[in-house]
């Protein structure tokens, strides 16, 4: 039996495919701070400065997020005018939702962005726009026009933006809809998690790393997926049918003491 193993244990992220015959591939986490990126937070402002144009954010890190007003949303200022200084549309206590990226002008740190975007496979959501199209890099007009169409049939809800990504090409409207409906279903998760909680929060982790893997690695011969972690299982739960379409086999919550890893033998293969 072919299974899939993915292990997350004090944020070391690994995954090992083991068959019958032991274990075939095991492929590791970049286990810095580069997993971050992505990550949605719900912060409070702690002060703003009009020196900078920006906001710094506690959103719960060992460090205050760097947040410049070119990253601010319109919605934020008084009555959403895009003129407004940083204190006009960010007072000190404010709370508000960013996301984690990075920020090429300061020596590649850390910056934060309230312009929100969940990647899936084939679509990109990002709340708070409403953009409706096509990757700028699909140059084939006719395929353009073919994937506008989909999702113009999606008919997805309007309050959201949507940008079909180059992996789309040649997708037909169910591989393309599966993909929204996944994209969908994280929002709203995001959105209760977000009203139910006070800042600073975590709302959602992109896990790149264990996400991307399980895309090029998951495929009809895989049996079980095992995942150790409760939300990585749930979401897993809920992505990979929709997006290994060859995939027929389990999800799997492992709950025992014993290390996932261990339990399979994989610390003991090389």
């Amino acid at each position: 039996m072919k299974r899939v193993l993915v292990s997350n244990v004090g944020g070391e992220e690994s995954i090992a495919i083991v068959d019958d015959h032991g274990l075939t591939d095991l492929v590791n986490g970049p286990g810095d701070d580069s997993e971050l990126v992505g990550n949605i937070y719900k912060g409070r402002v702690v002060n703003s400065e009009p020196s900078c144009q920006a906001a710094f954010v506690d959103f719960g890190l060992n460090w205050e997020g760097f947040l410049h007003i070119s990253n601010v949303h319109d919605s934020y200022g008084p009555g959403g005018r895009p003129g407004d200084g940083i204190r006009d549309m960010l007072v000190e206590g404010r709370e508000v939702l960013v996301q984690l990226n990075r920020d090429r002008h300061r020596n590649n740190d850390f910056a934060l962005t309230t312009h929100l975007s969940l990647p899936g496979r084939y679509v990109v959501l990002m709340p708070g726009t409403k953009k409706f199209g096509v990757s700028k890099k699909i140059v084939d007009g006719n395929e353009r026009r073919r994937l506008r169409d989909i999702l113009r049939e999606l008919d997805p809800p309007d309050s959201l933006g949507y940008v079909i990504r180059t992996e789309g090409v040649n997708c037909t409207a169910a591989e393309i809809g599966a993909d929204l409906q996944y994209l969908l279903t994280q929002w709203r998760n995001l959105y209760n998690v977000a009203q139910d909680n006070e800042a600073p929060a975590l709302l959602y982790q992109e896990h790149e790393f264990i996400f991307k893997t399980l895309r090029e690695r998951v495929d009809g011969d895989v049996k079980e997926v095992i995942l150790d972690d409760e939300t990585l299982y749930e979401r897993a739960a809920a992505f990979l049918p929709i997006l290994c379409s060859s995939f027929t086999g389990e999800v799997k919550l492992h709950s025992s003491t014993r290390p996932l890893l261990q339990k399979y033998g994989v610390g003991t293969l090389s």
